[in-house]
């Protein structure tokens, strides 16, 4: 790990931009890392798992719908706030698992359901992959979890790695062989902007993919928000895609390796639930940043490490804990 940690510290010194997203890239690295070592009783993953719950209601009331939301809105935007029901969705589902009590069962699928109507209410589209995905594994656990280690370490390294094939194919291929306005999903077209940002990103970095240009890019794709005002959009709106522009290629498949290696430390237990969340993450991430960028991963990096625990609550190979 140490020789990804040193690259990405040579690609930042190279630009000296990005330590926003460096920091954030270097805590999920050593999520990853010290997992082995991370212990909370179940009534820290419980209490971490109301405080979301509670979190989502305030979100359903304060923030704004896919359709109400503006440049000039400061707060959460529709695909961060859909993000965080998905991720307490699952932590609830998880929790199912860990509770032999009919009442605490109903309970949790009650809340889940509450939690998958303010997720519809916000209508982000990238998070119902997620939940489309969540519905398979908890439907087909059994299966899921007999999967061999060495698959879900390919899946995470091909998911990160094909993020940015998938955003030029989008991008470049798609888009010229489709147009805009052709497909729609959930009321929206299908190209609603991203594939000028991804497009402009590959032309930006040019011939310096390596090490990259750091993180000074501003796409042509030029929105007009309700005041009136002109904004340049800045954000990759894709993980991988945005981790190689700005800090090179040769980091981000040292980071894509480190993650694909170290995850051997999430995989040996009974139930594979932060192995499933992680997939769905790199997919929802081929089309956010959500990883790296601290608009989320306040929110993400937390929710992630309770559902990890949820892993070893089931097991029971580290705990020693009251049925709820």
């Amino acid at each position: 790990e140490h020789k990804t940690f040193l690259l990405l510290l040579i690609s930042y010194l190279m630009h000296t931009s990005g330590l926003e997203y460096l920091c954030n890239i270097v805590t999920l690295c050593s999520i990853f890392i010290v997992f082995p070592f991370m212990h909370m009783s179940k009534k820290g993953v419980v209490f971490v798992y109301l405080i979301f719950v509670a979190f989502s209601v305030f979100l359903f009331f304060t923030a704004p719908s896919s359709a109400e939301f503006d440049l000039t809105h400061k707060g959460m935007n529709p695909n961060n706030s859909s993000l965080v029901c998905l991720l307490t969705e699952f932590l609830s589902l998880s929790l199912v698992f860990k509770s032999k009590k009919k009442f605490s069962k109903f309970l949790l699928v009650l809340l889940t359901v509450m939690l998958f109507c303010f997720q519809l209410s916000f209508g982000g589209r990238s998070s119902l992959i997620g939940t489309i995905l969540m519905v398979i594994y908890f439907v087909f656990y059994k299966f899921v979890n007999r999967i061999p280690k060495g698959f879900y370490k390919f899946i995470f390294f091909f998911l990160l790695v094909f993020s940015i094939l998938f955003a030029y194919l989008y991008s470049v291929i798609l888009f010229n062989s489709i147009g805009k306005g052709s497909v729609t999903l959930m009321g929206k077209d299908l190209f609603t902007g991203r594939q000028t940002i991804w497009s402009d990103i590959f032309n930006y970095v040019g011939n310096d993919w390596l090490f990259g240009k750091g993180n000074t890019f501003e796409s042509s794709w030029i929105i007009t928000d309700n005041a009136g005002e002109l904004a340049a959009a800045n954000n990759a709106h894709n993980f991988s895609l945005g981790f190689a522009a700005i800090f090179g290629v040769i980091p981000f498949l040292s980071f894509a390796l480190l993650i694909a290696s170290s995850s051997d430390s999430c995989l040996r237990f009974k139930t594979k639930h932060f192995a499933v969340i992680m997939v769905i993450l790199f997919i929802q991430c081929f089309f956010e940043t959500s990883l790296y960028s601290s608009y989320s991963t306040y929110f993400i990096f937390p929710l992630l490490i309770s559902i990890g625990l949820t892993d070893k609550m089931v097991s029971n190979k580290f705990y020693r804990v009251k049925e709820l």
